[in-house]
């Protein structure tokens, strides 16, 4: 937050009509313990549950790590648990 604003990374213009349009991002990357995880990609799994459009992901700053992720989204069809179990990594059996 900076000013009573998220800072996602996204740039913007907002219309005569108050209407606010992404035009591109900033930032596509976070830094998570060595690691470049791409906003993008987080973004297009969390699509597979919901559909596009409900979702972006930014980055911030974290002590320990570097960076940690965080998903600004709009709706309630999921919970953050069911966003979390369905980014974690998949186990097989074997």
């Amino acid at each position: 937050m900076h000013d009573g604003y998220y800072i996602t990374g996204d740039l913007a213009f907002v219309d005569p009509q108050g209407f606010i349009h992404i035009v591109d991002r900033r930032s596509r990357f976070s830094k998570i313990g060595g690691e470049m995880v791409p906003h993008l990609k987080v973004e297009d799994a969390l699509a597979e549950l919901f559909g596009t459009g409900h979702c972006v992901v930014t980055g911030f700053p974290d002590e320990r790590r570097g960076e940690r992720l965080a998903v600004l989204y709009i709706g309630d069809r999921l919970t953050p648990a069911e966003m979390i179990a369905h980014l974690a990594p998949k186990t097989v059996n074997q």
